[in-house]
């Protein structure tokens, strides 16, 4: 059950074996995340809340019509939830943020726990939908590998209910008070630029922000920019399977919305 009160792995709720495959894969990450160290780098959280954060958007995701993702590829999303991360853990990262989709596609591959929770014909799904969450990643040369998974499609949808994990709780303000004098610029701003985020929900087409201010140039620079590009890169990869790109919007309140054009196709 979701902390929320909603069920968690609804999409599974009529397959008990997968359903069961990916309640291990939850418990066995959050072994795992804990130890994802405070780099500042790492500017906002990668915990186990985020992993949840991604699953609720998930659920969302599910709901587009004419998806009907199989039972195989909801396993497949809601495990690279809880596994997209871990190369966090490795002090490279710490160094190069940008290392850490393929050191988590490496972890993955050589973790016998994990291996023993995917098959091998879904093992190279789970392994690129890992590694190219990253917006570098060009998801257009993804290849299906010849099976029934639509690989390209999970790996766009995923990148999108990653990306949208952009509230106040990856950056509580509780913590920057602690840390805010040893930030250097740069990271104040991202943290401060989270904290403009009352809350985000991936609504087919559109991926919809509330926000305290508008005009925040912190969230209009650090956030949003990286929100409209990952909707481009995923909707030439949407569009392929007949579905429309996110829009984003932006709203403050009932009377004040607006919809950010370059997001669109």
């Amino acid at each position: 059950m979701d902390p929320y009160g909603e069920p968690f792995y609804q999409a599974l709720s009529h397959d008990p074996v997968r359903l069961s495959q990916v309640e291990r894969a939850e418990r066995y990450a959050i072994r795992l995340l804990p130890f994802i160290p405070r780099g500042l780098p790492v500017f906002q959280s990668h915990g186990i809340g985020h992993s949840r954060a991604i699953i609720r958007h998930l659920n969302c995701i599910f709901t587009i019509p004419g998806l009907s993702p199989s039972t195989e590829e909801t396993a497949l999303l809601y495990m690279a939830a809880w596994f997209h991360d871990l190369g966090y853990l490795h002090p490279e990262s710490v160094h190069n943020r940008g290392t850490h989709a393929d050191l988590s596609g490496d972890m993955i591959r050589r973790d016998p726990v994990i291996r023993d929770l995917v098959v091998q014909s879904e093992r190279q799904a789970l392994d690129t939908v890992v590694r190219c969450h990253d917006s570098r990643a060009d998801l257009t040369r993804i290849s299906n590998y010849g099976s029934d998974h639509r690989v390209s499609l999970m790996a766009a949808l995923f990148r999108l209910a990653d990306a949208a994990d952009i509230g106040t709780d990856r950056c509580p303000p509780e913590v920057f008070a602690l840390i805010e004098d040893g930030l250097d610029e740069h990271s104040r701003r991202h943290w401060l630029a989270h904290q403009n985020v009352l809350g985000c929900r991936v609504a087919y087409p559109f991926i919809r922000i509330l926000v305290h201010d508008l005009q925040n140039p912190f969230f209009s620079r650090m956030i949003l920019p990286h929100l409209e590009e990952d909707c481009r890169s995923t909707g030439m990869i949407l569009q392929r399977y007949g579905f429309s790109q996110f829009s984003i919007v932006c709203r403050r309140n009932k009377a004040e919305t607006v919809q950010i054009a370059s997001s669109l196709p």
